[in-house]
């Protein structure tokens, strides 16, 4: 009777210990999200420090919760303590191997250290290969910081994953071409629109390439296709009149391509054209006054 009444007892003592024990462990998680979530807000009112505090603590109450080591390396990146954010980044790739947050936010932060051998590591990591958006968009801010070598790393690197991602071809135009490597980045231009034919911006780029290297023809022939693909483009506008007038194949379409693309506002290539039409009101204006 005794030993029946026991087992009963340890039965409802474990029936009410286990809900427990798993309120516990979600309660980390909780608290986790809470501290995070007031380090958030503390941000949006520029207490740096007031944050730290609390993205640290909702670390140590779990350390897999990885929002807040991207909001921590956010911080430590931007106040430029590169080194604190390699460690910080590198602890939560080792709670959560290939956290994509942390694989970006650590290339990048190495990659400003001066860090190369670990930047190249990083961009190396399995979890980029899972997709395809990460690399092509890291590379572009790699090279915004004016680290081209790391951004080549990464660019090169997302081709060969992806080769028949347009995206990353045109990305790699854009990279090579804030470089002034005018021939590799039309080449880069080229890939993208043999994969992409209806891509408007990379037939623009890829003519700009080819105007800098002096090919005007291929040049007003991209930005044809430019046209073509988006005859309401203010870029593909912009750049088919401007050569079309400036190396006097046909002027007069040329002026009817500019003044169409200053009816798109601010949108890239409306300014330009209207800055360029009133150059060329100018110039004859100096022509007729002669």
């Amino acid at each position: 009777m005794k030993n029946e009444l026991f087992k009963k007892g340890m039965i409802a003592m474990l029936a009410l210990t286990i809900p427990c024990l798993a309120s516990a462990a979600e309660s980390n998680l909780q608290k986790a999200m809470r501290l995070n979530d007031e380090g958030v807000m503390l941000m949006k009112k520029n207490d740096a420090g007031g944050a730290i505090d609390k993205f640290k603590a909702s670390i140590d109450a779990d350390k897999t919760y990885m929002a807040a080591y991207h909001n921590l390396g956010k911080i430590l990146i931007v106040a430029k303590k590169y080194d604190a954010a390699e460690h910080l980044l590198q602890y939560g790739l080792s709670a959560v191997p290939s956290d994509p947050g942390c694989l970006v936010q650590l290339a990048q932060a190495s990659a400003l250290s001066g860090n190369s051998e670990l930047c190249r590591k990083t961009l190396n990591d399995v979890g980029f290969a899972k997709d395809e958006t990460l690399l092509p968009s890291l590379a572009l801010l790699l090279a915004s910081q004016k680290t081209y070598p790391e951004a080549e790393f990464a660019i090169d690197r997302a081709v060969s994953l992806f080769p028949k991602n347009a995206e990353c071809w045109y990305n790699k135009g854009i990279v090579l071409e804030r470089q002034k490597k005018w021939k590799d980045a039309e080449s880069a231009y080229a890939q993208a629109v043999a994969i992409q034919p209806k891509n408007s911006d990379a037939w623009v780029n890829r003519g700009n390439m080819q105007d800098h290297l002096g090919e005007t023809d291929n040049a007003i022939a991209s930005y044809e296709k430019a046209y073509a693909v988006s005859p309401d483009s203010p870029l593909a506008l912009y750049n088919l009149g401007r050569m079309l007038v400036l190396k006097g194949r046909d002027p007069r379409r040329g002026l009817a391509l500019l003044q169409e693309a200053t009816k798109h506002g601010i949108s890239n290539g409306a300014p330009e054209a209207r800055e360029l039409l009133q150059y060329l009101i100018k110039q004859a204006k100096k022509g007729g006054a002669k």
